[in-house]
Parts: structure tokens; C-alpha cells; sequence
């Protein structure tokens, strides 16, 4: 009977062979059956050996001979037992910055096997970015990351490894990217929204110091940074798209442990815009202007004046004639 040294379980699949005391093979191709059995029958009298030539899947071959002896007469069977060890092997996983090389502590990880059942959780790669699982049995397994370093991008494509010999040690890894921390400027007109291209930029740092000159907008008017550190930072413009006044008010933002990308928009006024305006421009003139700043006071135009006048005139000449026959009557009488 073929059976689990430590649970006792019976196994199936393991292959012997039946030899005599001197070793000769008289029987190949023994194999256990479902119970974990094999017989064999019909043995003359003599001493005799099983040897183990293949173990079930999962477990170490031990081919250390079963000798056992058959007494002339014997009619009853001789039963022997053959345990088998599980074959148990190890994990190590190192966990590193795919830019730098650097090892990571703080990765999360859990163990699953091939029916995708969690073995062990909360796997922590240690202060040298390394975890280790030994005495894990045969088979296929996944270690999934669950929770990334700090300030790194998680990874949960799962690590695929198969435990196949005894006290055989896989060495895996596992790359980390940080956080891209990136900032985006839009460079727009003030009035009409547009983007704008050519405008030039500095990077300074909170303290004023020069990090990057020469950053410019793209056709699409855009300006993108990218993989900037943790910190405060001034973006301040050198040189204004053509045709627009240089705004150099520093635009400032911060960049956090969790920052991703943070969009900034600075607005250009052209050099010689025109906007409406109510005035007495010759260009613009509002229809109070043509009547004068008071709504209630009404001043003549040009035209207007002249036809006033020829009145005014009119009734001076009316006066004086009328003026001049009143005397006429009152001399004659």
C-alpha cells in the first residue's frame, strides 16, 4: 500500500518494479491503483524486492527497496507499505524600481494557487525589498501584488511560478515604476479662449532656483513637464506668443505624493487689442453720444442748426416789419 508519510493518504500512480534478491527485475510497470494499491501473484518461494521507479505526482521517489519473503506453503499474502514525503520547495521575490534598480520594501502581495484559492496573504517584501515563502508544496502558484509601495504604480499582473522539485528555490522578481507626477500648462488668448503656441517658459523651484529655461508651448498650445519630484515649484513665462504682452506673474503649484498630473492655464492680452468700449471714439459712438452724455438735454446737429436760423431770422424780419407799420399809424394820426 502506498501512502502519504505524514496525512496517511493513500496515492495512486506510483511505479515499481518486483526484483529478486540480487536485484534481477522480474516484474516492471507495478502501478498503484486508486486505493493505492498493487498486487502481485502467483510469487514462487524465495526473497524479493519492490522497488519504487516512479512516485506520484506531487512527491519525492524514494527507490530505497521493499524486500520482502515468500515461505514455501504460504498460502495467505504479505502486505508492505510504502510512504512517500511531499515534495515541498521555496519562493523568493525581490521587488524593484524599474528606473533605478533600487530594492522596494512595503510591496503587498498574496499567494494563490492554481485554482486560484488564496494560500497566504499579506505577503510584505521586507526592508530589502525581498519576501520569501519556503515548505510549499508541489504544484503551480501566483504571487499577486495587492498594494504597490509608496508613491509606485500597482502591478496586479500576477508573478506565475511551479514548485516541481524538492526543496527547489525559485527566484522571482518584480519591477515597480513610480508615480508619474506630471504637470500640463494651457496657454490661452484672454479674450477669445484660444490656445497658443511659442509661448516660452522657466521651471523654478519654491526658493526661485532655475530647474528648466527654455520650456515652450506646442502648436496646440501646450506644455507638458513630467516625472518632477515631490515639492513646490514656479512656472514663470520668458516670452510671450507674438503679438502678446509678456505676462511673468509666476504660476505656482505643488507637487504631492499621490499627484498624477495637475493642468495649469495662463491667459495672454494682445498688444494692441481693441475691445468694445462706450466713448466718443470716431470709431465707436453710442446713440447717447449722438445726442450728447444727458438723455434730457438735446443738442442740434449741424443741419438741424441751420434751419433754426433761417426761422430765427425769419421772425426778426416779421418784427421789424410789423414794428415799422405800427409807427407809420402812429405818426399819421
Amino acid at each position: 500500500t502506498k501512502s502519504d508519510g505524514k496525512t496517511a493518504e493513500v496515492l495512486s500512480g506510483a511505479v515499481f518494479e518486483l526484483q529478486d534478491s540480487e536485484g534481477n527485475v522480474i516484474k516492471s510497470g507495478l502501478v498503484t491503483d486508486a486505493r493505492g494499491k498493487l498486487a502481485v501473484d502467483e510469487l514462487a518461494p524465495g526473497e524479493y524486492q519492490l522497488v519504487e521507479t516512479q512516485a506520484p505526482t506531487g512527491y519525492e521517489l524514494d527507490s530505497k527497496p521493499v524486500t520482502f519473503t515468500i515461505e514455501k506453503g504460504q498460502k495467505e499474502a504479505i502486505e508492505v507499505r510504502k510512504t512517500n514525503t511531499l515534495i515541498k520547495g521555496s519562493v523568493i521575490l525581490e521587488k524593484i524600481d524599474g528606473d533605478t534598480g533600487a530594492l522596494l520594501s512595503g510591496a503587498v502581495f498574496e499567494l494563490r494557487n492554481s485554482k486560484n484559492e488564496i494560500v497566504i496573504d499579506n505577503l510584505v517584501t521586507d526592508e530589502n525589498g525581498k519576501l520569501a515563502i519556503a515548505d510549499l508544496p508541489y504544484g503551480k502558484y501566483q504571487l499577486i501584488e495587492v498594494q504597490s509601495p509608496t508613491g509606485y504604480e500597482l502591478d496586479n499582473t500576477p508573478i506565475e511560478f511551479e514548485v516541481v522539485k524538492e526543496s527547489e528555490s525559485t527566484e522571482l522578481s518584480k519591477t515597480n515604476y513610480g508615480i508619474s507626477k506630471n504637470v500640463k500648462l494651457e496657454k490661452r488668448d484672454s479674450l477669445s479662449n484660444e490656445l497658443l503656441s511659442n509661448a516660452e517658459f522657466k521651471l523654478l523651484d519654491s526658493s526661485g532656483n532655475l530647474l528648466i529655461e527654455g520650456l515652450v508651448t506646442d502648436q496646440e498650445g501646450l506644455l507638458l513637464i513630467s516625472d518632477l519630484d515631490i515639492g513646490e515649484y514656479q512656472l514663470v513665462e520668458t516670452k510671450a506668443p507674438e503679438g502678446y504682452k509678456l505676462d511673468s506673474t509666476p504660476q505656482t503649484f505643488e507637487i504631492k505624493e499621490d499627484t498624477k498630473l495637475i493642468t495649469l492655464t495662463k491667459y495672454n492680452t494682445l498688444i494692441n487689442e481693441n475691445r468694445p468700449t462706450i466713448d466718443n471714439d470716431e470709431n465707436v459712438e453710442s446713440e447717447n453720444n449722438k445726442y450728447g452724455s444727458s438723455p434730457h438735454t438735446y443738442l442740434p446737429q449741424t443741419g438741424e442748426a441751420k434751419n433754426y436760423l433761417e426761422i430765427i431770422v425769419g421772425i426778426l424780419v416779421l418784427l421789424a416789419s410789423l414794428f415799422i407799420l405800427i409807427n407809420r399809424k402812429v405818426k399819421n394820426n
